[in-house]
């Protein structure tokens, strides 16, 4: 039987056969090499994409931490004119309602393209927002001499759930915008490992069909 299995090999070297099989081989071995190198730039552009709303995701929370800083410096201002009277904190007031405005609306640009939940959230809390606005912009409109009915106005209980309402909805802003980039992070680290598992699998069996190739090519006869 050995015999016959070694004159089998015997013939298949001298007829070439074994140089075409592993001509196959290493063929096949540079196509699996060249289609790791596709799955890993495949997965770079993954990647990328999940980087850049990785980045969005930070920018969302900079522009909450920014609009949620101006909503308190309103307050402030307002508070500052209740227990002073003093007119300067009337152009304070203007000024931080400017930049808070303007940080929403880059804000309401940032979460156009966000999902359903975070963009009903921030509709909201522009609700919000504009009411403590219209509420403040009624008190600092009374003008110097009447700081005692701004501070009698602000410990309102009405007005003071409107003040906290618009904070607690940044929160939930913040929170669900911390969520979605834990989101994305995790599915960051699963793709790179499921790659490299792929790639690893690849190269491994592309070597390994190599060497078959190369012993099979120096068994052919001349």
């Amino acid at each position: 039987m050995a015999i016959s299995t070694s004159h089998r090999m015997d013939n298949l070297v001298q007829s070439g056969r074994m140089g075409h099989l592993g001509g196959s081989l290493l063929a096949v071995a540079v196509m699996l090499l060249a289609a790791a190198a596709v799955l890993l730039g495949v997965d770079i552009s993954r990647q990328q994409r999940m980087f850049n709303g990785v980045q969005e995701c930070d920018q969302e929370l900079i522009r909450i931490d920014e609009v949620e800083r101006h909503l308190l410096a309103v307050e402030l201002t307002v508070r500052g004119f209740a227990l002073t009277d003093d007119p300067q904190f009337v152009a304070y007031y203007r000024n931080e309602v400017g930049q808070m405005q303007a940080a929403l609306a880059t804000l309401a640009s940032d979460f156009a393209d966000d999902p359903a939940p975070i963009r009903e959230r921030f509709a909201r809390l522009q609700e919000l927002t504009r009411q403590r606005l219209d509420l403040f912009a009624g008190l600092m409109a009374l003008g110097p001499g009447h700081a005692a009915a701004v501070a009698d106005a602000i410990r309102d209980p009405h007005v003071r759930a409107t003040m906290r309402a618009a904070r607690s909805k940044l929160g939930e802003l913040r929170q669900l915008e911390l969520d979605e980039l834990g989101d994305l992070q995790a599915k960051a680290e699963r793709q790179v490992a499921w790659t490299y598992l792929q790639a690893s699998v690849i190269v491994i069996g592309a070597f390994a069909l190599g060497a078959c190739g190369m012993v099979l090519l120096r068994l052919k006869q001349p």
